[in-house]
């Protein structure tokens, strides 16, 4: 605390003056020192939620997975945008970075429309800074980033903006395909915006193009609940575009691999294995 503080709270009056009363005198340093304490209080537990263990942070969005292995993806979403901020105090990281779009990546699988719009704008400025600082992985930056811009328009149901997004964004010249996971995600979003647009057969196309990545998968074990979602989300485009019959062999061909990894009791909700332990294993990507 600064002298012109102490001055300030003590009202102009020298501690040690010996013409103030004795009541004053005991009273005023006993308001130094409460006002000291509030003051290092404030000071250090700002400290203190700004240096959250990096073992923390790992052991608390370990346990919002467990909710969503569970089945309980309101819990995870709710765990993971408490942990979103504290992991910002540490800087724009690999760790946040992830962080941060396993939560956008679940409010997704949720099709929880208002985390969406609220989360992408938020998460998108961070990615382009984080690119800033690691051109070697600007493409893979640039992957991320366009699922979400297109994610976004598919939420917001603007058939302008969601042409938009499939022109300039999905079948941008900038697409490589040893980011698997990205480029899975982003062909499956593309049917699906196809699809909406009425544009069934490239819909279809795009459907081809992401199981064919999905077979060339050397370690599918690994990645079983990632690709379970993509096999169930490639079945529901071809039955919505009529194709019945690609569906049904779809379905019936990885029936086993579904079942393994899905809960027979649930909606599909993936079981038994976290995403975390997955997306994290490198940054902004992993199935190389």
């Amino acid at each position: 605390m600064s002298d012109s503080s102490v001055a300030a709270v003590s009202d102009g009056q020298p501690l040690q003056n010996s013409a103030t009363p004795l009541r004053k005198f005991s009273y005023r340093p006993r308001t130094h020192i409460l006002v000291y304490l509030l003051v290092s209080l404030v000071f250090c537990s700002g400290r203190i939620l700004a240096e959250v263990p990096v073992e923390d942070l790992a052991s608390r969005e370990k346990a919002a997975f467990a909710d969503y292995g569970a089945g309980n993806i309101t819990s995870t979403i709710t765990q993971l945008s408490a942990l979103v901020p504290k992991a910002r105090r540490g800087g724009v990281t690999y760790g946040y970075i992830n962080l941060y779009s396993e939560l956008v990546d679940v409010c997704i699988e949720a099709e929880d429309a208002e985390c969406i719009k609220e989360q992408i704008p938020r998460l998108l400025p961070d990615i382009s800074e984080f690119a800033k600082s690691h051109p070697e992985l600007q493409q893979a930056c640039y992957l991320r980033t366009t699922y979400y811009i297109g994610v976004g328009a598919l939420f917001r149901h603007d058939p302008n903006e969601l042409q938009q997004a499939l022109d300039k964004l999905l079948d941008s010249p900038a697409e490589f395909t040893p980011q698997v996971d990205y480029y899975v995600r982003r062909r499956l979003l593309a049917a699906t915006i196809n699809l909406l647009l009425d544009n069934r057969a490239k819909s279809e196309l795009e459907i081809d193009r992401a199981l064919s990545m999905i077979l060339a998968i050397k370690n599918p074990r690994e990645h079983a609940v990632e690709i379970a979602r993509w096999l169930s989300q490639a079945i529901a485009v071809l039955t919505a575009i009529g194709d019945q019959e690609r569906a049904r062999g779809l379905l019936l061909a990885s029936s086993g691999f579904l079942g393994s990894v899905f809960r027979p009791t649930t909606l599909g909700v993936p079981c038994c294995k976290s995403s975390v332990t997955t997306k994290t294993q490198s940054p902004l990507g992993k199935m190389h």
